[in-house]
């Protein structure tokens, strides 16, 4: 018997096996990372004493002046089509609605609603792939949505103050991230240059918002040293570290993959804000969010995500 052929094909089918794994494991480590650099944004804008829309803007456009030096030293150029555009614009909005939010509600609230972008994103996915919805994502979906449902309806029938505004900011903003994360994922799938893709549509965001900026009267320059540093860091930590990985293994697994690290998000950030800010949130709001984390949990989790080495 002839068993070269065996031993050929024993190591090929353990090639696979152990690139499969270590592309696994590259990809556990830059979810990680991704998950812990946006947690940091909310309380990098709170602490830069800066307004919401200069927060995006800046945050926007320092990233694309990096990210397009970064591609021209290697010879590449920006994505040109109308996916940057849509997606940009789509980016923009979010970060502004979601931005003004954390000015109106506590960190943890915010970040809570806003991350039912990966809930939006797994039912995006199972709709483009024909995929069954499954009973236990429609109950994570109702008890995701009764949740910030009560968010608005407890405060006024206990009579408590409220700031419903802060919730639709917020909740809005996580519609924008579905739409800006599903068409980078779609993009992406088709093998275009993260950083190309990146750039134009940071860019695209940027002057967006640059133009919201204009039209209300933003003020984007005058502020102190202390601002310009969390300026910078917002634009290094949650959106090369954060977005831009994301948009990365966006190329190899399922929008909602990606997204679902989300789901540390508020967890990280409530830490952060009671550590760094003194804020406390009340138990009821604890409990909203708990609920609201679960039903994305529900969800997003209940999702297979291959991973392709394509």
């Amino acid at each position: 018997m002839n068993f070269s052929f065996i031993t050929r094909a024993t190591v090929k089918g353990l090639g696979r096996v152990n690139g499969a794994t270590t592309m696994r494991l590259r990809i556990a480590v830059l979810l990680t990372v991704a998950m812990l650099s946006i947690s940091s944004a909310a309380i990098l804008v709170r602490l830069s004493g800066a307004s919401a829309t200069t927060c995006a803007f800046w945050r926007l456009a320092l990233s694309t002046v990096i990210l397009l030096a970064l591609g021209l030293a290697r010879g590449e150029r920006p994505y040109i089509g109308i996916e940057p555009v849509i997606a940009g614009t789509a980016l923009a909005t979010h970060f502004i609605l979601w931005m003004e939010s954390l000015f109106l509600i506590p960190v943890g609230l915010s970040t809570a609603i806003v991350i039912t972008y990966a809930m939006f994103t797994a039912i995006v996915d199972a709709v483009l792939f024909r995929e069954r919805i499954s009973p236990i994502q429609v109950l994570g979906l109702i008890l995701s949505l009764s949740s910030i449902t009560l968010m608005y309806a407890l405060p006024t029938l206990t009579r408590e103050s409220s700031n419903p505004l802060g919730i639709t900011y917020s909740f809005m903003g996580a519609l924008m991230a579905t739409i800006y994360f599903s068409i980078g994922r779609a993009t992406r799938r088709r093998g275009t240059a993260l950083t190309g893709y990146t750039t134009t549509t940071y860019g695209i965001a940027a002057l967006a918002t640059l133009v919201y900026a204009l039209v209300v009267g933003e003020n984007l320059f005058s502020y102190p040293i202390k601002t310009w540093f969390f300026l910078i860091l917002l634009a290094l930590i949650p959106m090369l570290g954060g977005h831009t990985t994301m948009n990365y293994v966006l190329k190899f697994v399922k929008t909602s993959t990606v997204t679902s690290i989300a789901l540390g998000e508020p967890v990280i950030a409530s830490f952060l804000a009671y550590i760094l800010l003194q804020e406390v949130i009340e138990l009821r709001d604890i409990v909203l969010m708990l609920f609201t984390i679960t039903g994305v949990g529900m969800v997003v989790l209940s999702e297979r995500g291959a991973i392709t080495t394509s």
